[in-house]
């Protein structure tokens, strides 16, 4: 199956901003790019957004917890701050 930005975003729980980005960055590039323009995405690239949004999720709970550990932030300061940071 095959997804454009708007469908793997949804499809995803993420923004069509976040994989735009991810594409500028390098990170997920789309499998094609129609004669429209559009970026089209596989299962490859559904797979690779899979793990790129898993270690994302993990590196965020560890910082997180290392901030208010060490007395920083109190928990709901860090997540203000990645809702912030968040695309």
């Amino acid at each position: 199956m095959e997804y454009t930005v708007h469908q793997l975003a949804k499809l995803a729980g993420v923004t069509g901003r976040t994989l735009r980005y991810y594409d500028e960055i390098g990170i997920l590039k789309p499998a094609r790019i129609n004669s429209s323009g559009y970026r089209i995405y596989g299962q490859k690239e559904v797979d690779k957004l899979q793990q790129i949004l898993f270690y994302r999720d993990s590196y965020e709970e560890y910082i997180s917890k290392f901030f208010v550990k060490i007395g920083i932030f109190k928990l709901s300061t860090v997540g203000k701050i990645f809702q912030l940071l968040s695309f």
